[in-house]
């Protein structure tokens, strides 16, 4: 009987093992990825940093060209393939271009395809990738950099157009273009010198390169800021006391076209002092201010009377502007040598 065991004992670990063993010898073999084909194909565009991604069509690679600019002698494709395959010329290798020039993708399993280069010369649809600024300011440097491609499918500098169209009633102006800074990818523009006809608010800005015009911004354009020569005193004192009353001159330089943007919003105005021989500074307040024409009114509070010895040095006026920060925008009346004291 102890025999049998055994025996039985032996049968059933030789069968243990070899199960074992058949299962420890079993192996998959890899299967090898059968694509081969190019995801992507990007090569240097007009300027540097500039690049035109290739149309995949039927084993073509379609690089819509604009017809203005040379084609190049050799390209230094951008490549992206298929999982597991490569390709030759290898991305990022320098090729010369001419009509046998052919990329061979390679598959994991060692199938290829051949993809030929056709370049299609063309006038492309210009296309605005950003514009810089869209809060202009009449009479101040308002320039605008706008970047995208194909700036030049129309001809030379001198014929590209940008333009804005004033929301409110549709008038159109041309912004002046500097060409020094114009190629297929970037141009400056910038607004015209303040007319009477000018105006402020919204305004939609416009490219046109040869016949085909597209929007390039949206923008808002305030009024000329006041400069500190158009501010000076009706009579202009030596001395101030508080209780006074005083009145101020705004020449604009264009018979009030640009005060006239300001007339009714004017809201404070601070007087800036100083004592130089103790360092010391000191603000006062105006809160009532009137606007007559071109004449700035206001009286002085009697608070003037206790900073006697003071000199004004110079004066803001603050105006209402929804658009700013502060709900406020200020401009300075810089008094320079005038020797104006508190008495």
């Amino acid at each position: 009987m102890r025999t049998y065991i055994f025996k039985q004992i032996v049968v059933l670990s030789v069968l243990i093992t070899a199960l074992s063993a058949s299962c420890s010898k079993t192996e998959y073999e890899a299967t090898k990825l059968p694509y081969n084909e190019i995801t992507k194909f990007a090569i240097s565009g007009f300027v540097d940093g500039d690049s035109v991604i290739g149309v995949l069509s039927n084993k073509e690679i379609l690089i819509y060209w604009d017809q203005s600019v040379a084609l190049p002698q050799t390209i230094r494709p951008t490549i992206s393939v298929s999982k597991g395959a490569s390709v030759l010329p290898a991305s990022g290798e320098s090729v010369p271009l001419d009509a046998t020039t052919k990329f061979v993708v390679t598959a994991e399993d060692g199938t290829i395809q051949d993809y030929t280069v056709r370049f299609i010369l063309q006038q492309p649809d210009p296309i605005v990738l950003s514009v810089n600024n869209t809060n202009l300011q009449w009479t101040n440097t308002a320039i605008i950099s706008i970047t995208g491609q194909y700036f030049l499918a129309g001809g030379p500098p001198s014929d590209i157009r940008v333009f804005a169209r004033r929301l409110r009633d549709g008038v159109e102006f041309d912004l002046n273009i500097d060409h020094k800074y114009t190629n297929s990818v970037t141009l400056r523009a910038e607004l015209p010198p303040f007319t009477a006809e000018a105006d402020t608010g919204r305004h939609d800005i416009f490219l046109k390169v040869g016949q085909k015009t597209i929007e390039a911004a949206k923008v808002r354009i305030k009024a000329p800021a006041l400069a500190p020569n158009f501010f000076s005193f009706l009579n202009e004192p030596t001395n101030i006391s508080g209780d006074e009353e005083l009145s101020i001159r705004i020449d604009d330089k264009m018979n009030g076209e640009i005060l006239k943007f300001y007339s009714n919003r004017f809201s404070e105005i601070w007087f800036n002092l100083e004592q130089k021989n103790t360092n010391s500074y000191k603000q006062l307040k105006i809160n009532k201010v009137t606007v007559e024409g071109n004449i700035i009114k206001f009286k002085v509070p009697s608070d003037l009377n206790d900073l006697t010895g003071y000199k004004l040095s110079s004066i803001w006026f603050r105006i209402k502007d929804a658009s700013h920060w502060e709900g406020f925008e200020t401009f300075l009346y810089d008094l320079g040598t005038k020797n104006i004291t508190i008495q």
